[in-house]
């Protein structure tokens, strides 16, 4: 896949934080040497992984079918 093609499938996402936890933020990914969105990304990448998308039999139970 080419970097334009990436690019496009990509979504944006947009949160506030306090400007405390921010800092936390930013102190924690320099010691770990990554950018915010490298981290944040990868967190939410983690929390999602175990979720199956495009399964009808789990949209149903969503629903209440």
């Amino acid at each position: 896949m080419n970097k334009k093609s990436e690019n496009r499938s990509l979504r944006k996402i947009h949160i506030n934080l306090s400007e405390k936890v921010h800092q936390k933020l930013r102190v924690k990914c320099a010691l770990e040497d990554r950018t915010i969105q490298e981290y944040v990304a990868q967190l939410i990448e983690t929390e999602v992984a175990s979720i199956r998308v495009g399964d009808s039999a789990s949209n149903d139970k969503r629903r209440g079918a």
